[in-house]
């Protein structure tokens, strides 16, 4: 499961996905909304549905703050 190696300051500042503050400038929220073959999760997964979309976006306009790990 690709969601468990997810860190939010590896998507910041070493993947450099995300723009915190500016989720129409991050490529992990373009990618998650894309409708090509660059959309993730890729064609024969299931889509995020429209509130997962949000959620990401909410965290990047609230400036991508560090989530806690789960376990």
């Amino acid at each position: 499961d690709w969601s468990s190696d997810v860190c939010s300051s590896d998507l910041v500042t070493v993947r450099k996905v995300v723009v915190p503050g500016q989720p129409d400038q991050s490529e992990l929220s373009q990618l998650v909304t894309a409708d090509d073959d660059s959309r993730m999760p890729p064609v024969g997964e299931d889509r995020l549905s429209p509130a997962e979309i949000a959620t990401i976006r909410a965290w990047i306009v609230a400036g991508a703050p560090p989530f806690p790990k789960t376990e």
